[in-house]
């Protein structure tokens, strides 16, 4: 006996009914009216619809006059249709689910889907879309400066005689890649940085200029923003970063449950696209420095330089002022660069394969 409760689909009163199937040939299905002991229907089994089993969900089961018998006795009616031979509401789907193996194995399939996505589908992709959008789109950042210069940028504090003696430095190297359309600005109020944006501004900040030792390391800095342009980064990160997203959109179901939870593997997966393109930059700058007999040690030098002068900013905010805590490894995973000794390898290992 399967007990539940019974809707007409006449009228919005529903009463606690008791369901019995006589095992004859062919089955039928009687339904009683629990308190009053009388009986509201009787059909064939094979005439009634019964919805197929997905998890815990209360069953139903749909009469040819619209009547509805509704029961959460899930494990009684599918002993029932077992015992009968019946496929009728046994649902595929319940069956899958309580094979633990297909579920272990549906779980690893899903993650490993997943990261491909995210490590090779996304990336991919957006490289075809950067290297295939109109020039005309490109085209919009052209007057990115005169927002950057009246919200983020400060003038150069730089005297005019050593700002031209770095565009003169430069020059040369921008020619090489005009089809980049390379332009440079000196600027202040960001730090130690250089910066490249789309439409082919690249920005050099007062600070990166004064630290470096010798013209061949900024020079080395102009390569790498250089490969940032050549390799349209700006637009493929921007790409990756909402594909990523609709991608945790699509999971979620909704942008409301988009919360900090959901929005940390989105925030790992655009540090690690970061650090690749720092990579990519970073080999287009050696490259570079080779073919125009540069010391490529200047490269290496003046990414350890950086290195150690971000880490003394730190200090002097206050970021690491206890020694008991040694927040290194975590630091390099959530960074948007490789560190420095990382870089420096990857020169040594540039010059080992020439």
């Amino acid at each position: 006996m399967i007990t539940g409760y019974y809707a007409d689909g006449k009228t919005s009163a529903r009463v606690a009914a008791r369901l019995e199937v006589v095992t004859q040939a062919p089955a039928i299905v009687v339904l009683w009216d629990t308190d009053n002991n009388t009986e509201l229907q009787r059909s064939d089994l094979a005439d009634i619809k019964i919805s197929s089993r997905l998890g815990d969900t209360p069953r139903e089961f749909m009469f040819a006059d619209g009547g509805l018998f509704v029961s959460p006795q899930n494990q009684q009616i599918d002993t029932v249709l077992k015992t009968l031979n019946s496929d009728n509401g046994l649902s595929l789907n319940h069956r899958l689910e309580s094979n633990i193996g297909l579920v272990l194995g549906s779980v690893v399939l899903a993650l490993l889907f997943a990261w491909l996505t995210v490590t090779q589908g996304i990336p991919r992709a957006a490289d075809m879309m950067a290297d295939n959008m109109p020039e005309v789109m490109v085209d919009q950042f052209d007057q990115q400066m005169t927002v950057l210069d009246s919200t983020l940028f400060d003038p150069s504090n730089l005297p005019d005689t050593e700002q031209e003696r770095v565009r003169q430095l430069f020059q040369p190297y921008l020619d090489q890649h005009s089809q980049l359309n390379p332009k440079l600005h000196i600027r202040s109020g960001i730090g130690v940085n250089a910066l490249a944006f789309p439409g082919g501004d690249i920005v050099f900040s007062d600070e990166l200029i004064q630290r470096a030792v010798n013209d061949e390391q900024l020079v080395s800095v102009l390569f790498h923003e250089l490969g940032h342009l050549q390799h349209r980064h700006f637009l493929r990160r921007t790409l990756q970063d909402s594909m990523v997203v609709i991608l945790l959109l699509f999971v979620v179901g909704d942008i409301e449950s988009l919360d900090m939870v959901m929005g940390i593997p989105a925030l790992l997966a655009d540090l690690s696209y970061s650090r690749d393109f720092e990579r990519e930059a970073d080999l287009f700058a050696m490259q570079q420095m080779h073919s125009n007999d540069l010391d490529l040690d200047a490269f290496s030098t003046m990414m350890l330089l950086l290195s150690a002068t971000e880490e003394g900013q730190d200090e002097e905010q206050g970021e690491y002022k206890s020694s008991e805590y040694n927040f290194g490894a975590l630091k390099g995973f959530l960074s948007t660069h490789p560190k420095s000794e990382e870089r420096a390898a990857m020169v040594e290992e540039f010059k080992a394969g020439l």
